[in-house]
């Protein structure tokens, strides 16, 4: 989002009830900023450089899951 950095806009996603299934991305690997995310809800925190595959299995993972969670409101 313009003006905000991650942290920011995870706690705006947080408010607006949007973070369920966050994967937070960063050239920054400082633990204060992975412990920040992962108090906010964040699924995961991956910094680059980042293998190409493993950020797939994770969004593929957050689908899955997205669609499991669907299922289980629907009934």
């Amino acid at each position: 989002m313009p003006g905000m950095d991650g942290i920011e806009t995870l706690r705006e996603l947080k408010r607006i009830g949007q973070a369920d299934r966050v994967i937070m991305m960063t050239a920054y690997g400082e633990l204060e900023l992975v412990n920040q995310a992962q108090q906010l809800g964040a699924y995961t925190y991956i910094t680059k450089p980042f293998d190409i595959i493993n950020l797939c299995q994770m969004v593929s993972q957050q689908i899955a899951g997205t669609e499991v969670s669907r299922q289980l409101r629907i009934g």
